[in-house]
């Protein structure tokens, strides 16, 4: 009988030292997060985006994104067909409709700050996300990070919110501000793969 509780004890010894292990740190998370600045080489996800006011939705969009180096191509679908392509290099955006007909040209920074929810949009630059942003919440859930961010632009102080899986990547992004809430829930997350990203 001792034995058998001298063998119980150890392993819920080993089973609390292994969840320890587990268990990363807010610095090391962060540290994580950064760092896919430089650690991406090509990116694919899906997404559906939904757009709130006082809990009423005002807009949803789906698409798809992909990132090669520097270049991000953005597709936005509506009712499952391509209504709009847009390609940009991080130094100007250009935007074509269905067909591949040039729309519109702009610069990406002018483009970017008119998004609802820019971090969808800004993978590869988690780096100065943070430096822009102080820490208000950090915890861990169901195995995924709970990270919330607060900012303030000329109107406003605001609430960017990331779920990051067990390597800090995100899964999930919500922006909050003036009753405005919006959710962007990542798929199909395909990333630095050496075959064909689509």
């Amino acid at each position: 009988m001792k034995a058998f509780i001298n063998k119980l004890f150890l392993t819920c010894i080993l089973f609390l030292f292994s969840l320890t292990a587990l268990a990363k740190t807010q610095e090391q998370v962060l540290t994580a997060f950064a760092a896919w600045d430089k650690n991406i080489n090509n990116l694919f996800v899906s997404f559906d985006q939904a757009t709130f006011f006082e809990d009423i939705l005002i807009s949803s969009s789906t698409g798809t994104l992909t990132k090669e180096g520097q270049n991000l191509i953005l597709d936005t679908y509506e009712n499952g067909k391509l209504i709009q392509r847009a390609f940009t290099d991080k130094e100007i955006i250009k935007i074509f409709d269905p067909q591949g007909n040039l729309i519109t040209t702009s610069p990406w920074q002018t483009w970017q700050q008119a998004q609802t929810n820019k971090a969808l949009f800004d993978f590869g630059n988690y780096a100065q996300i943070l430096k822009e942003h102080k820490v208000k919440n950090f915890k861990e859930e169901d195995k995924k990070y709970l990270l919330v961010l607060e900012g303030q632009n000329e109107q406003d102080t605001y609430e960017l919110t990331f779920v990051l899986d067990e390597k800090s990547f995100p899964t999930n992004i919500i922006l909050e501000s003036q009753g405005v809430k919006t959710t962007t829930n990542l798929n199909e997350i395909k990333l630095n793969k050496k075959e064909s990203l689509k």
